[in-house]
């Protein structure tokens, strides 16, 4: 399989929002499909014998540029994330079902510019469907 190796995000889209490149962000986008590893051992075992991952969750954070955000939270929809690769030649599309707005982290650092870290968690429609696609 080859590699689409991206390098800057050039759209983000959720709900009626769009953070594009020239505007006020996307500065970064952070995806973190995770889970909780249950472990199971027996004896004098050192080492798992299985690992059964639950509590699966995905969260997601875009940082923009600006530091006052009045977007209201718990809003759910879904969310495209257009990313550039081959150096800004061509773009990949992930999309992510049922983000739930839940978090807004502004920073202004002394003589650096702002920053807003928006984080949504992902809300599933029916408790097993991988919402990544």
């Amino acid at each position: 399989m080859p590699v689409s190796r991206t390098f800057t995000a050039k759209t983000i889209t959720w709900n009626s929002e769009t953070w594009d490149k020239d505007a006020t962000g996307p500065l970064s986008v952070t995806v973190a499909h995770s889970g909780t590893p249950v472990m199971s051992r027996t004896g004098a075992d050192l080492y798992p014998h299985r690992i059964s991952v639950q509590d699966r969750t995905v969260v997601v954070t875009v940082v923009v540029g600006e530091f006052k955000r009045t977007s209201a939270l718990t809003g759910k929809s879904n969310m495209v994330i257009s990313l550039y690769y081959d150096e800004g030649a061509e773009t990949i599309t992930v999309t992510i079902a049922n983000l739930r707005f839940y978090e807004v982290r502004s920073t202004q650092n002394r003589a650096n510019p702002s920053e807003a870290a928006l984080t949504f968690v992902h809300e599933s429609a029916d408790g097993t469907t991988v919402p990544i696609t």
